[in-house]
């Protein structure tokens, strides 16, 4: 087993043995955090994901972002390993997607991606610098990969938090990473 599944697979069993209340505990600490920082002050869209239900919640993030009319947006899964992220006005909006049953907008409207558009990350692990482990695809590293210009995050639980990940030359780091505990 090569050294990223090792540790994908010792991220995943952490995650899935949090209990429940002090994942909710990490996840209101985590949100607090995410609205903190100032680019979610200044951002004109916000490019998010539906979190599965062991990883940090973003379901909070979501809805205060549409509470406070801030647009959001959600991938939505192409043929290829290719994703685009498509503007989401309701959770009512969403429908299973065709690739990995993750929850994906319905309607297709692509939002305009400036210099002051937050993309938040997910990955199994970040380190502080913002290299990512993610769960092996590549579809945010080819993504990340044309839109450089993106202010990205990346939010993780501190205790997840590693002195390094085995990086190949491919994989593209967030500029900040935000846990339970700080931002950076």
């Amino acid at each position: 087993m090569s050294q990223k599944s090792e540790l994908r697979k010792k991220i995943r069993a952490w995650r899935c043995s949090l209990p429940k209340d002090e994942k909710q505990k990490l996840d209101a600490l985590l949100l607090e955090n995410v609205f903190a920082h100032p680019w979610l002050k200044e951002a004109d869209t916000v490019l998010l994901y539906c979190s599965l239900p062991e990883e940090p919640d973003t379901q909070g993030i979501i809805d205060r972002l549409l509470s406070e009319n801030i647009p959001v947006a959600l991938p939505v899964c192409l043929e290829s390993g290719i994703m685009k992220f498509c503007l989401l006005h309701d959770r009512a909006e969403l429908r299973t997607g065709n690739y990995y049953n993750i929850p994906e907008p319905i309607e297709r409207d692509e939002p305009i991606l400036t210099e002051k558009t937050v993309c938040i990350v997910p990955a199994l692990a970040f380190t502080a610098n913002g290299e990512r482990l993610g769960q092996g695809g590549g579809y945010y590293d080819r993504f990340l990969e044309k839109y450089p210009e993106l202010r990205t995050i990346g939010i993780t639980y501190h205790a997840v938090l590693q002195e390094n990940l085995p990086c190949e030359e491919h994989d593209i780091p967030v500029k900040v990473v935000i846990t339970d505990e700080s931002w950076r």
